[in-house]
């Protein structure tokens, strides 16, 4: 039962050491052709592009909402009238 132990042992440990230099060779050669690289540059490049206009224009358009919010705030001098005139209302309201 011993030696059938280290017979397995030793298998096992010439099987991972095989898997281990297997895994160190150098990869096979690239069959693709320079067309597809080249095309799929192409697409990579166009897609970048359009994210970037896409992105360009989100930008403006929320530029622009905030711009509009901002415009619709009351200053300061239009809170302080409105708060008078709700004091003035609350009076003549028998408060």
């Amino acid at each position: 039962m011993k030696l059938r132990t280290r017979i397995l042992t030793l298998a096992g440990l010439a099987l991972l050491a095989s898997l281990f230099l297997a895994g160190c060779a150098s990869p096979p050669p690239c069959d693709t052709d320079v067309a597809e690289l080249e095309e799929a540059r192409a697409m990579a490049d166009a897609a970048q592009a359009k994210l970037a206009s896409d992105a360009a224009k989100k930008q403006d358009d929320l530029e622009k909402q905030i711009a509009k919010l901002e415009s619709q705030l009351l200053t300061d001098g239009e809170y302080e009238a409105l708060v008078e005139k709700l004091e003035d209302l609350k009076c003549g309201s028998g408060r």
